[in-house]
């Protein structure tokens, strides 16, 4: 039985289809990454072993192909010291306790939204901003990986704010 409003439409009825779509791809990928992110908590000193060997097997390809290019040698060991700070442990549980959290967030926010409540959307930036914020915490402002990360996620995010926003005419 769907629920009533006060208006006696139900509220299936007036959610929106973007609004349902973007609710449960929320509920997907906020899952899978509240998972993960547990996941790589727990095994962050395997991840760590994994993240090491496949680092130092493409320091040696990258050193083969650019050899005699001293400039193109140092962009290489650039690249490489700032991919170092991704495989240390203590990193990458501070890394997916940000994750845990900002999935966490993410799904109360889509949660509220699909029940049509406003503050949904507001919990859900908050999500967005935690995601953007992370990877220049965990790993600083001067790695060039982490700000590309970040970089990425603030594309993502305003574009999901965006459709979202969409929707909030529907919200309470």
């Amino acid at each position: 039985m769907t629920p009533e409003v006060p208006n006696g439409t139900s509220l299936s009825y007036r959610r929106p289809t973007l609004l349902r779509v973007l609710c449960i791809l929320t509920f997907v990928a906020g899952g899978m990454g509240f998972l993960d992110g547990i996941r790589t908590y727990v095994n962050a000193d395997v991840f760590s072993g994994i993240v090491d060997q496949s680092l130092l097997q493409a320091r040696e390809k990258m050193n083969e192909e650019v050899k005699g290019d001293a400039r193109a040698e140092r962009v290489v060991e650039s690249l490489m010291s700032h991919s170092a700070a991704f495989s240390e442990p203590a990193n990458l549980k501070k890394s997916s306790l940000f994750k845990i959290l900002a999935n966490l967030i993410a799904l109360v926010g889509a949660y509220l939204m699909f029940k049509l409540r406003r503050s949904g959307y507001w919990v859900y930036l908050c999500s967005s901003l935690v995601s953007i914020v992370s990877p220049l915490a965990v790993y600083g402002v001067h790695n060039l990986l982490a700000v590309s990360i970040a970089v990425i996620l603030t594309i993502i995010g305003v574009v999901l704010a965006g459709l979202y926003a969409l929707n909030i005419k529907h919200m309470e």
